[in-house]
């Protein structure tokens, strides 16, 4: 029975037609692969190398000519607007900067012969994006733990010691040393040990625990001011409510955070744009397998219902028409697996690879994937093959 029912299909371009259904497949298979393991890279490549500093914005008022006055007339958040901006919707937490008001010197200047005054500043904890064993000061204490911005190391070694000649200094090499700290206010004064056991990328300032600016700023400065700057966590840096919000009320911040925010929206949003062309690749593959199997039935529909007359059961014929289709759409499936498995691998060959930072090559959401579709669609072209030529009995 399999024999001449096999030569019938063959006489047509059904072949052809399941060829050109099993390409489709396999396109369609491999974009949606492909995609989808760019979305998940993308989206941990966001979350790794960015929930440390995307996820948070400082602003701060601008300074006008007023204020150029003196420090009475300072720019500074007042206990008003810092409830207020706390009530926002897109505003998760928010953290006030607080400032030292005495003098400082330290040695730190002598070891890099270069001399400028020091300054102290303080955030909540939970807003560092690195807490480094240590970090804490209770009064009493002659130690002062301290996190400087990585890129301020970074403008001494690449600017200000090529242009002295000044040799350059590793972070591990600056964290061994231990400076002399001098803090004198209010006819004070006071050495203290410090040493500098992070850096971070997020906060640009020389921090100190709160406890202790609290303390210094009481007993060698005029106490604590409002704060001059804010922190906040945000949701996303490109919400336009969040922006809009920040524009009316004129507070300044850093612009390319949002645009880099913003490149990541349309970068996702390109992803998923391919993820659904893949998708609609191979919705475009069941159609043409299911067409095609359609016409092959029809063209052959009087010899069907020859041999079910005969005594061949309509099950035994689906079989038949299911197996053709079976060959393509496997091959068309396994094929895909390796393809995308290779693109993925050359992805993380790239000298600037976008798996940098990012998750590594997952496997079982792939094939899950890929496993999922072709059991779905041999699973419908099976009921529809069955149920066609159950009709011509």
């Amino acid at each position: 029975m399999k024999r001449p029912l096999t030569s019938l299909l063959r006489q047509g371009r059904h072949r052809f037609r399941l060829f050109i259904a099993a390409l489709a497949y396999f396109t369609g298979l491999f974009i949606l692969l492909l995609s989808t393991e760019g979305y998940q890279r993308f989206h941990s490549y966001f979350e790794n190398a960015g929930e440390n500093q995307n996820s948070y914005l400082i602003i701060n008022k601008g300074v006008n000519a007023i204020q150029s006055f003196g420090s009475k007339y300072r720019s500074a958040f007042s206990e008003e607007e810092i409830e207020y901006i706390k009530k926002q919707p897109f505003v998760l937490d928010l953290g006030a900067f607080s400032n030292s008001t005495f003098r400082i010197s330290s040695n730190l200047a002598e070891r890099l012969s270069i001399y400028t005054d020091l300054f102290f500043e303080a955030v909540p904890d939970r807003f560092l994006d690195t807490i480094p064993p240590g970090w804490k000061w209770e009064e009493g204490s002659d130690f002062i733990p301290v996190i400087i911005n990585r890129e301020w190391l970074n403008l001494y070694n690449f600017n200000v010691s090529l242009m002295y000649g000044l040799p350059q200094i590793s972070e591990e090499m600056l964290s061994r040393w231990t400076l002399d700290v001098i803090i004198s206010g209010n006819g004070q004064s006071r050495h203290y040990r410090s040493r500098i056991l992070a850096f971070s990328d997020r906060i640009p300032s020389v921090t100190v625990p709160e406890s202790f600016l609290r303390y210094a700023n009481q007993k060698y400065g005029r106490g604590t001011p409002s704060p001059a700057r804010l922190i906040l966590r945000v949701r996303d840096m490109a919400d336009p409510q969040l922006l809009s919000f920040l524009k009316e009320q004129g507070y300044r911040y850093r612009q390319e955070k949002a645009i880099s925010s913003g490149f990541r929206t349309l970068a996702a949003t390109l992803l998923l744009i391919v993820s659904l062309l893949g998708l609609l690749f191979v919705l475009f593959a069941f159609t043409i397998v299911l067409t095609t199997m359609e016409l092959a039935i029809s063209d052959i529909s009087g010899n069907l219902r020859l041999l079910i007359h005969l005594g061949y059961k309509p099950s035994g014929l689906a079989r038949i028409y299911f197996r053709e289709a079976l060959i393509f759409i496997l091959t068309a499936a396994l094929l895909a697996w390796p393809a995308f498995w290779g693109a993925a691998r050359a992805l993380d060959s790239l000298p600037v690879s976008f798996s940098q930072g990012s998750a590594s090559l997952s496997v079982g959401g792939p094939l899950l994937l890929n496993v999922l579709c072709t059991s779905l669609l041999l699973l419908y072209l099976r009921i529809k093959i069955g149920g066609r030529i159950q009709k011509l009995a």
